[in-house]
């Protein structure tokens, strides 16, 4: 009887230090896990913080046209009414804003139909070469 209850003992003993470490590795699982958290966090705010420096650096209030001597490529130094087109897209900007899909819609179809290519974020535009119809 005396050996029962010692292996009974020891099994209680060894059952308690079981649970005993599982929690300490419960324990260890959790503040990993809020450090990884905090990393994260600070990550995200690292980014949020570099978008919001981006969106405080003023973009240009007035739409400009880029060439190719600005370093667009793309662009073709045709000759149109930069007047006209300025005129255009800040229509459209203010129909964007007000949102007057419909006239925005409609200006754009104008300004595609003139061939002529725009960035709302840098409010830049340039011509690009006439589409040939055969």
């Amino acid at each position: 009887n005396k050996e029962r209850m010692l292996e009974g003992e020891q099994s209680t003993k060894k059952v308690a230090a079981r649970a005993i470490a599982q929690k300490a590795y419960k324990k260890l699982k959790k503040k990993r896990a809020k450090v990884k958290q905090a990393e994260i966090k600070g990550i995200e705010k690292t980014k949020k913080d570099a978008q919001a420096e981006q969106a405080s650096a003023a973009p240009p209030s007035k739409w400009h046209r880029v060439t190719t001597r600005d370093c667009c490529p793309k662009a073709t130094d045709r000759l149109v009414d930069d007047d006209k087109i300025n005129k255009l897209l800040k229509k459209r900007t203010k129909a964007k804003a007000e949102k007057n899909y419909t006239l925005s819609d409609e200006i754009t179809r104008t300004l595609v139909s003139m061939e002529i290519v725009y960035n709302d974020e840098k409010k830049q535009w340039h011509t690009r070469a006439l589409m040939k119809s055969d």
